[in-house]
């Protein structure tokens, strides 16, 4: 996952990622807990339809997505 931040006048960021693998909503709670774990990431909201995930950022930057691995 590489999405690139879009920057807001508040500071925050938004970050729209593909997300595979999804079966369920199960699989929406983890992904959404998961990313919402990012010390980085304000608000997350995972559409299990479309396999996507809207992520505000506190701030623009780039997240340390290696965190999610494991």
């Amino acid at each position: 996952m590489n999405p690139g931040p879009e920057a807001s006048s508040s500071g925050s960021a938004s970050v729209r990622a593909k997300i595979g693998g999804m079966h369920c909503a199960s699989c929406v709670a983890r992904v959404e807990k998961a990313l919402g774990a990012l010390p980085e990431v304000e608000k997350v909201q995972v559409n299990l339809l479309s396999s996507q995930a809207e992520i505000t950022l506190r701030q623009a930057g780039e997240p340390d997505w290696r965190k999610l691995d494991g």
